[in-house]
């Protein structure tokens, strides 16, 4: 069932046994998986789980294309999240049929964006920027809204696909310990923001 518009709030029967019980994945279509998985493991610290080809019947029917043969690649977050798989992000390239890039201008409706959670956002935009990743601006204090407080920066994958580093507001009941790391690479646990407001950072382990 397809909806020319978004039905209203509450509208009878619109998700009355639709229950999303969790976030599973993240899936980025990509034109060279090598070097994206390079990107998103070497620069940004990514787990790589696994990675595989695949041109199975099942996969052919789920994507809509009878010809598909794809190579994907799921990494994760250091160290997992809760859950049945933890967060994962997905990447496929398409080996057939081969796509050609779209316009990712983040104004264009239809293209999407992760943001991961970092502790320390100067030092990593500092790191990656060395690394020639590609930034839209410096890093940004956020001044309005739920998120105030916080710093925030958009960054590009190697297919102009955007990212976002996000740093969250101080908590008012912890000060800052000045224990920033020496490397922006993010060796800490980065999560993509599943809610508006993402928790506060934890402090170090001693």
């Amino acid at each position: 069932m397809g909806y020319s518009r978004w039905p209203d709030p509450g509208t009878p029967g619109i998700g009355g046994d639709m229950k999303v019980a969790e976030l599973f994945h993240t899936g980025l279509t990509v034109s060279d998986l090598d070097r994206s998985i390079a990107f998103y493991r070497d620069l940004l610290g990514l787990e790589l789980v696994s990675q595989w080809d695949s041109g199975e019947p099942y996969l052919r029917t789920v994507v809509g294309y009878p010809d598909a043969e794809l190579r994907i690649a799921l990494l994760r977050l250091p160290r997992g999240s809760v859950g049945a798989s933890g967060h994962h992000i997905e990447l496929l390239e398409y080996r057939a049929p081969r796509g050609v890039r779209g316009d990712a201008r983040t104004f264009n409706p239809g293209n999407a964006h992760v943001a991961f959670m970092v502790e320390d956002l100067d030092a990593a935009y500092a790191d990656l920027k060395a690394k020639g990743v590609r930034f839209k601006s410096a890093p940004v204090g956020i001044t309005h809204g739920r998120n105030r407080g916080a710093k925030a920066v958009y960054f590009l994958d190697p297919d102009d696909i955007t990212l976002e580093l996000i740093q969250p507001a101080p908590s008012p009941s912890r000060k800052p310990t000045g224990d920033a790391p020496t490397s922006g690479r993010l060796k800490r646990p980065v999560s993509p923001r599943k809610s508006a407001r993402p928790p506060a950072p934890q402090p170090r382990p001693a």
